[in-house]
Formats: C-alpha cells, sequence, structure tokens
C-alpha cells in the first residue's frame, strides 16, 4: 500500500480479497504500479510468497538490490 497506495490483492469484496491472500495472488497492474520499479515488486513477492521454504527471511530482505540501494531506480539488476 505504502508504494502505489493500494495493496497487491485484488478481490470485489472483502471475502474476494480474503481469498486472495489466502492464496498468496500478487497482482501489479501496471495502471496502478507503473512507477513501482521491478526490483520492489520483486522483494514484495519474495516477501509475500505463500511457501514458507521460499519465503524471504529478515536478513534476506535486509540485503536484498531494492533495499540495499535504499529504492533508487538506477538500481535495476538482473534478478533471474
Amino acid at each position: 500500500i505504502m508504494l502505489a497506495g493500494v495493496p497487491p490483492f485484488y478481490g470485489e469484496s472483502a471475502a474476494e480479497i480474503f481469498e486472495a491472500v489466502l492464496r498468496g495472488n500478487l497482482r501489479f497492474p501496471t495502471r496502478i504500479f507503473h512507477s513501482v520499479s521491478p526490483v520492489a515488486k520483486d522483494l514484495l513477492r519474495r516477501m509475500l510468497c505463500k511457501d514458507v521454504s521460499r519465503r524471504f527471511s529478515a536478513e534476506q530482505v535486509l540485503s536484498h538490490p531494492w533495499i540495499t540501494s535504499r529504492g533508487e531506480a538506477s538500481s535495476m539488476v538482473d534478478l533471474t
């Protein structure tokens, strides 16, 4: 919400939004998230990963390129 003004989970009702959260169904519509960098979206995906074994730890978050670059857009790196 802090990056784009809306959460990355969508639904027509509170129940649909809750289901999207439970499924881990993140969405970044271009018209809303156009100003959010790919590196920031990558970090969000890794922090909100439903699979606990793949979800980032606090240490991993703190060493992610978006954090280490302090959110600067010029810090684009290959995240593949």
